[in-house]
């Protein structure tokens, strides 16, 4: 019985393991940390890459395994253009999308579950 809970558990790992080194894995992280730094919520997000809300999240997770590495660089790489726009260009989004208030920018991303604020 040990045994047997012992190789259920060896098994887990090593999908944990195949799983964090994963390409869809890796590139989400980017994605998530794009989205963080451009201060997006995933529908703003969704909306300015040209996917659904649904499809997004998928590819921010690294849950969408039928997606090729080059979709989820493409996902990633609208992000990276987003942050790359002008201080009007980006305002004029931000209107469209949010009509709210601007929130608080995030100063620099640092992990999936940690980033700072500006005071």
């Amino acid at each position: 019985m040990v045994n047997m809970r012992f190789d259920e558990i060896k098994s887990k790992s090593t999908e944990l393991s195949k799983r964090l080194n994963s390409y869809q894995f890796k590139l989400s992280q980017k994605i998530f940390g794009k989205r963080i730094n451009l201060n997006l919520d995933r529908n703003e997000a969704a909306k300015l890459v040209g996917l659904s809300e649904e499809q997004y999240t998928k590819f921010e997770q690294g849950i969408d395994l039928d997606s090729s590495k080059k979709e989820y660089e493409e996902v990633l790489h609208k992000l990276t253009h987003l942050n790359q726009l002008s201080e009007s260009q980006n305002s004029y989004y931000s209107v469209h999308i949010k009509n709210e208030k601007p929130k608080r920018i995030p100063e620099k991303f640092v992990s999936v579950t940690t980033y700072t604020l500006k005071n």
